[in-house]
């Protein structure tokens, strides 16, 4: 009986902290542009970052990538493995502070790279043209749901 006992009790213990761990991972995380609602993938860790959009077939016109850093400082960006073209929107906080539009996708050895010329502290990977749909602009305001 007491066995059972302490097993009813990690159960009960346990069972909300894994589900509560699941609940977090599940919840969606979006950034509002213009009233617009983007859902992001956050690229957090060096191994995301590096990663990113790369060899993805597409993303739909409110989805992105958000590559969220710890410090603001100049960032420089490729389109390496890309297999669609993008818009970089460089922010600084919660501010749009530089975009580059239209940027073409590039094989396995790109010989571009794109900077962000001031410092930022995150960068958001959009579907080509929705900068110039949604008409964004230097100095806009992002909100974060993350």
């Amino acid at each position: 009986m007491k066995k059972f006992f302490k097993i009813y009790l990690l159960i009960l213990l346990v069972l909300p902290l894994i589900l509560s761990g699941c609940l977090r991972q599940q919840k969606e995380q979006y950034v509002m542009i213009k009233g617009q609602k983007i859902i992001v993938e956050v690229a957090d860790n060096q191994a995301e970052i590096i990663r990113g959009l790369s060899n993805r077939e597409k993303i739909d016109d409110n989805e992105g990538m958000l590559f969220v850093f710890p410090d603001s400082k100049i960032r420089d960006f490729w389109m390496r493995e890309m297999k669609f073209n993008l818009d970089i929107i460089w922010i600084n906080n919660d501010q749009v502070v530089k975009m580059d539009k239209n940027l073409p996708a590039e094989g396995k050895y790109p010989e571009k790279s794109y900077s962000s010329i001031i410092p930022v502290n995150r960068v958001l990977e959009l579907k080509a043209g929705w900068a110039d749909k949604n008409n964004l602009q230097i100095g806009d305001k992002i909100n974060y749901s993350l």
